[in-house]
């Protein structure tokens, strides 16, 4: 697990660090070439993770774990935005920034191509990758603003709009997931073969906020799991509380990741606004993932 960058209780954090979960032990990843900084664009290529963009800035690197070596990556000739999302596909690392607009990185040839930008509305997004495609959902200016959603191929460099969410622009903050070939968002499931958005039935789930995992057959989140097969929400045990200046704060916004066999989730700020932000972790492994 490699984390890096977000933002502390005194600004944007420019250190990181890498958690082995069979050695249960974290090290320190040496300084990075990139000022810190949060909603950026990441993404894990199998050898090397990569980071571009975030709070308007036009610049990233890449991290390699063996050599414990970063590197900066050339200028994008993308235009800063406050946020941006990416992805890792064949064709090498895809951006997409809310403006929007959207970039690929080859690191082979060390260069970027601008690419046509998603037909989405300007605003928050979020992207998940599912069977090569990065699938981008935009929740526009939030309120009630369609929740509009488009794939990009990276093969063929083309877009298409696809069907809108059964969601308004109001579910901002709602976890978007891939998993089992298919994309969530809340109770809502977009299944690409057929290109059709259904609602989950069976006992309802909390709105999903908080961070989350995919698993081939699951979606975990605190307190609960959603089996797509069933189609049904079934409740897991809590997440361990934890207290900061005497009170039981919440793990928003930690960073999640899923390694096949748990689910690891670490730091995340604590619902006091600027209070403090503890530097600590928990794992949950389901029976049946």
């Amino acid at each position: 697990m490699l984390v890096w960058g977000g933002i502390t209780a005194t600004g944007p954090a420019n250190d990181g660090a890498a958690y082995n979960p069979a050695t249960d032990r974290w090290r320190d990843l040496p300084d990075s070439p990139v000022v810190g900084r949060a909603a950026f664009a990441s993404a894990w290529s199998g050898t090397e993770l990569y980071v571009w963009g975030g709070m308007r800035r036009r610049d990233g690197g890449r991290f390699n774990p063996e050599m414990n070596r970063w590197r900066r990556l050339p200028a994008s000739g993308l235009i800063g935005a406050p946020s941006s999302v990416g992805a890792w596909t064949s064709a090498g690392f895809v951006v997409i920034t809310s403006r929007p607009q959207s970039a690929i990185y080859d690191p082979a040839a060390n260069a970027w191509s601008i690419v046509d930008p998603p037909p989405l509305p300007a605003g928050t997004m979020e992207a998940v990758l599912i069977d090569g495609s990065i699938y981008v959902v935009a929740f526009g200016a939030g309120g009630d603003d369609p929740v509009r959603l488009a794939a990009f191929d990276p093969g063929a460099r083309v877009w298409q709009a696809l069907a809108d969410a059964p969601l308004t622009g109001a579910a901002v903050g709602q976890r978007v997931v891939a998993t089992a070939g298919r994309l969530l968002i809340g109770n809502a499931l977009y299944d690409p073969a057929d290109g059709t958005w259904s609602v989950l039935i069976g006992p309802p789930c909390p709105v999903v906020t908080s961070p989350v995992a995919a698993t081939p057959r699951l979606v975990l989140a605190n307190r609960f799991a959603i089996d797509l097969t069933a189609r049904m929400c079934h409740p897991i045990p809590s997440q361990p509380a934890r207290a900061v200046g005497g009170q039981t704060v919440a793990r928003a916004f930690a960073s999640s990741v899923w390694t096949g066999r748990d689910w690891i989730l670490w730091s995340g700020g604590t619902g006091l606004g600027g209070g403090e932000i503890p530097s600590d972790g928990i794992a949950f492994r389901p029976t049946d993932p």
